[in-house]
């Protein structure tokens, strides 16, 4: 591509987008946030993820034998109320339909293809809403085959061999060679790999109105590494900022539930809210970002052309019968 990802823009430019778009973001996406706080309160008071997760996973002794206990899942997590889960269920779905052009519009707006909406709410559906609701559904898939590559040959070479066997319940008994732990760790490099190379799919469905994995997956290809290091500023960056002020809310609800009553636990919430809001935003900004960089001639408009579309069009003699819109700028890009 004509562009180039530079690491430490990329990650401080996200991290600032979600810090300064927070304000317009909760002035545009206040009703899907508060139906997903409330689809959250009815889920959790219908008895859903009480723990039994953590129980169930608790069967692990020290020789490193394991076993999943069903029973221990399904009694912690029983549902003691239909309606709160129902309703729980259907808010939920509904607050994630509302999300999507929200996730649409910040993107774009990250990559400088829109600006922010006025008025105090913002639901579209179109065409791209669809593509892109596709293309993060098409994630699951992706990440469940991509996953299976990195365990299976650790796991089939193990019980080959017979260093693995299945016992009685579901217990894994013996332990695996250093051949299996060698190709598990070869398997976690190809996943980072894979992830990098995938961490445009939402975006350019978003930018640029299409579902398009294999077209998404080659632009960034030849920038594995500036990528990789944006990712990890990136994280470095959303932990230095997330960490301490989530362990101050968590002591601030605390102290509410002791002392400070309902409204000291709703301002921890709403607080929390806003905590995770950022975050949304600024990984928004991480890919819609990367995006601009890898496309630097990208134009302002509906279906934000790429450099190799407008190469195209160029060599087709069409663009001198289209007027081109505004380039849009930069406006934390780095000075020359």
């Amino acid at each position: 591509m004509g562009g180039k990802v530079w690491s430490a823009d990329t990650a401080g430019y996200a991290l600032k987008f979600g810090a300064v778009t927070i304000p317009s973001a909760l002035r545009v996406g206040w009703f899907p946030m508060l139906l997903g706080l409330v689809a959250a309160y009815q889920l959790q008071s219908a008895g859903v993820d009480d723990g039994g997760t953590t129980a169930a996973f608790a069967g692990m002794d020290s020789n490193g034998a394991f076993q999943f206990d069903w029973d221990a899942l399904l009694a912690d997590d029983e549902i003691s109320d239909f309606f709160a889960f129902g309703t729980g269920l259907i808010l939920l779905f509904v607050s994630t339909i509302m999300s999507v052009p929200l996730l649409v519009l910040w993107t774009r707006q990250s990559a400088g293809q829109v600006d922010a909406p006025g008025g105090i709410f913002y639901f579209q559906w179109t065409g791209r809403e669809w593509r892109t609701l596709a293309m993060a559904l098409f994630y699951i898939p992706w990440f469940l085959i991509l996953g299976l590559a990195v365990v299976a040959p650790g796991l089939i070479y193990a019980f080959v061999t017979g260093d693995l066997t299945m016992g009685e319940g579901g217990k894994l008994l013996g332990e695996p060679s250093v051949v299996s732990y060698v190709l598990w760790g070869g398997g976690g490099l190809a996943l980072i790999w894979a992830t990098i190379r995938s961490s445009l799919f939402v975006a350019v469905a978003a930018i640029e109105n299409r579902f398009a994995p294999l077209y998404a997956f080659g632009q960034t290809g030849g920038h594995f590494w500036s990528i990789l290091g944006s990712a990890i500023l990136f994280g470095l960056g959303l932990a230095i900022v997330m960490i301490p002020l989530s362990l101050g809310i968590g002591g601030f609800a605390a102290a509410s539930f002791t002392g400070m009553g309902i409204m000291g636990i709703a301002l921890s919430f709403a607080l929390l809210g806003l905590l995770e809001l950022f975050s949304n935003l600024a990984s928004f900004a991480f890919s819609g970002h990367i995006w601009l960089s890898l496309n630097p001639t990208a134009q302002m408009g509906d279906d934000a052309p790429t450099a190799s579309m407008a190469a195209a069009d160029q060599a087709d003699g069409a663009k001198d019968d289209v007027d081109t819109p505004d380039v849009p700028t930069d406006p934390w890009a780095p000075s020359s």
